[in-house]
């Protein structure tokens, strides 16, 4: 009768510790190439407005921008049925404020804002639905800016309308 040997504890974490000092060896080896590498940077967007912001104003507005009277545009309709879209905001210049109001028929809608490189810069009454909305910002680059919507209804398909302003920002 031949008795088979089992490995000893001590073989046991000796292969072990030379399975992790390998994973060791290994990742130091891949940091060692990777780490003096140097990482390219892509394309970056315009600036916004040069000059001073000064101080911030009443409800956010940037102090030292002055702005002319307001421009109207709409009412426009926007059938997003029980899906999504989006509704562009005519080119702006930067430091133009814009201001918008909607109201919407049949489902509540979720809404935001992108920038003309579709940066998210404005989320409406913190991601809940609503059924009307109002919102502002100011335009840091010139360039269309988006107004996504999204419907929250499965069956009933949601229309807006929407109204837009465009305050100019004085020279």
């Amino acid at each position: 009768m031949t008795v088979e040997k089992k490995p000893s504890m001590a073989n046991r974490g000796t292969s072990k510790l030379s399975v992790l000092a390998l994973v060791l060896a290994i990742i130091a080896l891949v940091l060692a190439i990777v780490l003096p590498m140097q990482i390219q940077a892509g394309p970056q967007g315009p600036q916004g407005p040069q000059g001073p912001q000064g101080v911030q104003g009443p409800k956010g507005d940037p102090g030292g921008l002055v702005w002319g009277a307001p421009i109207e545009y709409g009412p426009y309709t926007l059938d997003i049925g029980t899906a999504g879209d989006y509704f562009h905001i005519e080119p702006v210049n930067p430091g133009d404020r814009v201001q918008f109001t909607f109201t919407v028929s049949g489902s509540d809608v979720l809404y935001w804002v992108e920038d003309p490189w579709y940066n998210h810069i404005l989320t409406g009454r913190l991601g809940n639905a609503v059924s009307e909305g109002t919102g502002s910002f100011i335009a840091a680059s010139y360039g269309p800016y988006l107004l996504h919507f999204s419907s929250t209804g499965l069956v009933t398909p949601s229309v807006l309308i929407i109204h837009y302003y465009v305050h100019p920002v004085e020279p």
